[in-house]
């Protein structure tokens, strides 16, 4: 990305399966540009960064009585994918070797926290990182997800209620390791109320490419910076033996 020509980035997740093809970098001339290109309209919701947010857990009440629970269960879905890669970054060298092309200790500790730093954000018991539903527009033309990194939201669009929870899990990981500048604060642990402000930095990855073939084909330092190589990563960690899981958990 070339951050001296962007004033604020949006990252997406492709709505549609994607096994191979190049995502070019965008060299933006507007103020507001998806990765792949595609401008976006600055009087949407998204262009509003400070709107009052109502919050239901930290899904907020853009969401409908349909929407919330599948977005409650992706987010479940979204830390089960993290707690199984904290343990395969460093137990799995063939998987770890597909997606990151490292066996470096400093390597494995660095990914491990970000999958850590993922499995916080999807804890729905900590006032975190609001995810807002969008309507359709230009911000969800063509993804299912999306976020501004330093706006600290993740933006779930229609599309990402078409797939199954554990497809809309896997977007989420993608999105929340793009994000680098997250505020959250913890609400309780066991029965005691704790406020504690802190920025959490989850990792601030780019969108070098879509899908998991894509991912693979990285070399190694893109990988580490590239979101779809973390959301594979974390999917197959849980199912070795998955197929995608877009239509069926």
């Amino acid at each position: 990305m070339r951050y001296s020509l962007i004033s604020i980035l949006v990252y997406t997740a492709l709505a549609a399966p994607n096994t191979g093809g190049t995502n070019q970098e965008s060299q933006a001339l507007a103020t507001i540009r998806h990765t792949d290109g595609i401008s976006v309209a600055g009087n949407t919701k998204a262009s509003n960064a400070n709107s009052n947010i109502g919050k239901r857990g930290y899904i907020t009440d853009t969401c409908d009585d349909d929407e919330e629970p599948k977005a409650l269960k992706a987010m479940e879905k979204c830390k089960t994918f993290a707690r199984a890669a904290i343990d395969a970054i460093e137990d799995n060298r063939e998987l770890r070797r597909k997606y990151f092309k490292t066996d470096s200790s400093k390597h494995i500790e660095s990914i491990q926290e970000t999958f850590r730093k993922i499995e916080r954000a999807c804890d729905s018991s900590i006032d975190n990182i609001p995810f807002r539903c969008e309507a359709r527009g230009a911000n969800c033309n063509g993804c299912n997800a999306y976020t501004i990194p330093k706006e600290n939201r993740v933006y779930l669009c229609p599309e990402f209620f078409q797939y199954s929870s554990t497809a809309g899990g896997r977007s989420i990981v993608h999105e929340l390791s793009h994000l680098n500048s997250s505020k959250w604060t913890l609400r309780t642990i066991g029965n005691l109320e704790i406020n504690k402000s802190a920025i959490l930095i989850i990792r601030g990855t780019q969108d070098y490419d879509y899908g998991d073939a894509s991912a693979q084909a990285l070399k190694k330092a893109k990988s580490m910076m590239n979101a779809d190589n973390f959301a594979w990563f974390a999917y197959y960690a849980e199912h070795p033996d998955g197929d995608g899981g877009y239509w069926s958990d």
